[in-house]
């Protein structure tokens, strides 16, 4: 099977068919009957409705004329099949996507498509995906150049669970990233009730609240980047787990970085809800906290099998930076830390009889920020983004040194 997936027309073969299962898909989205008060139509019948001005039979008409455009990408891919050329392969998958996410958008903006429609699109999200894995297998059969040392090293990592293991680690770092679908950017309390902003319920269920809807979409278009990319970086562990560990890096930084956004975000709209009177909470920063931990476990990881110079230098060992710095960097955070048990707020006003007094801690502000008036909020929301700085370079420091990074001595400085 290996083989086969060497050959270029077995995964010409492979892509086309792939594709023309995503285009039967979506034909079968665009005939599904629509949700109320479209329930009789379907987006063919829609577009046929144009002359009525409606919005939604004019964007049903857009859709209906891209999707009889996708019939010429399948023939163009038929073209690069036959001729051992990979550039109508990646119009097809770059036009897939597109539409499908067009129709994302569609759910997203309307909420008039059924449930059984998301899961056709789903289905297409993950078959393009393969389609473009194949792609890159088929990229790498139809290039003849090699690099000996380079195989030499692939041969020896091919021996070891390192690549394997980093795999696992990688799946697990996008299973995080998914969280923040469904963990809450901010719960409120209103009327007794309890309302949960979760951003896929703009895709299920057309939540209509225009921050949930524009960071939903933000967040679709990492999502879209983060799965190209996961699949190309899936693709090197066959062929290529020297490019596979390198890629790796890259793709739980990003994640990391979009885990830190998510929280921000949901802080963000916390501290601008409690402004205006609203009982907010938020837990956004469950997925962050996650890939900390898990960055560790990554360091350890690394340092512990020395990938970076495993990768580089073959089986050379080396060992692990001086300690000071790093414990350094850790009594200084100790100090920022600590310095929310000083009074950041502190009033005392005497006129006549009148006495009053306000002597508040960060820890405090903190604490009590959800009850305190709009000033006070503002000082908290400084102070938690002291904490992120603090918290962020802290972890970055720590798992530098267990990760054995060549670079340590640069981040301890960053870092301080």
């Amino acid at each position: 099977m290996k083989s086969l997936f060497k050959k270029p027309w077995f995964t010409g073969t492979l892509i086309l068919s792939l594709m023309v299962i995503v285009l039967l898909l979506n034909l079968w989205v665009m005939s599904l009957k629509l949700q109320f008060p479209y329930d009789d139509d379907t987006l063919l019948v829609l577009a046929k409705d144009i002359s009525s001005g409606n919005f939604i039979s004019i964007y049903s008409f857009i859709l209906m004329i891209a999707f009889y455009g996708s019939i010429v990408t399948i023939i163009l891919s038929g073209f690069s099949a036959f001729r051992k050329k990979n550039w109508g392969f990646i119009v097809t998958i770059l036009y897939f996507i597109l539409f499908d996410s067009a129709l994302i958008v569609f759910q997203s903006s309307f909420g008039y498509l059924p449930l059984m429609s998301i899961v056709l699109i789903v289905l297409a999200f993950i078959f393009t995906v393969i389609a473009f894995v194949i792609l890159i297998f088929r990229s790498r059969s139809l290039s003849v150049i090699t690099d000996r040392q380079k195989e030499e090293r692939n041969q020896k990592l091919s021996h070891t669970k390192i690549p394997f293991t980093i795999l696992i680690l990688d799946l697990i770092a996008v299973l995080i990233f998914l969280s923040t679908f469904f963990i809450p950017l901010y719960s409120e309390v209103i009327s007794g009730l309890t309302y949960y902003a979760i951003i896929i319920n703009v895709l299920l269920y057309g939540n209509t609240e225009l921050a949930l809807i524009i960071y939903f979409f933000a967040n679709f278009m990492v999502f879209l980047s983060l799965v190209l990319y996961s699949a190309s970086c899936l693709s090197y562990f066959f062929f290529d787990k020297e490019k596979f560990i390198e890629k790796s890096k890259t793709l739980i930084s990003f994640i990391f970085s979009v885990t830190i956004a998510f929280f921000l975000m949901g802080l963000t709209l916390d501290i601008i809800y409690s402004l205006r009177g609203d009982n907010v909470q938020t837990i956004s920063y469950i997925p962050m906290l996650l890939m900390c931990i898990f960055i560790f476990i990554y360091a350890i990881f690394k340092g512990k099998y020395g990938i970076n110079n495993h990768v580089v230098y073959g089986e050379k060992k080396t060992k692990y930076a001086k300690v000071e710095p790093l414990v350094y960097v850790l009594l200084i955070s100790v100090v920022s830390v600590l310095t929310l048990l000083l009074p950041i707020i502190k009033i005392n006003i005497t006129s006549g009889s009148y006495d009053y007094f306000i002597d508040l801690t960060g820890f405090e502000i903190l604490r009590d920020y959800a009850i305190l008036d709009p000033g006070y909020r503002m000082v908290a929301f400084m102070l938690v983004v002291m904490l992120i700085s603090v918290g962020i370079v802290l972890v970055i420091s720590i798992s530098s040194y267990l990760s054995k990074y060549k670079q340590f001595s640069s981040i301890v400085k960053l870092a301080a």
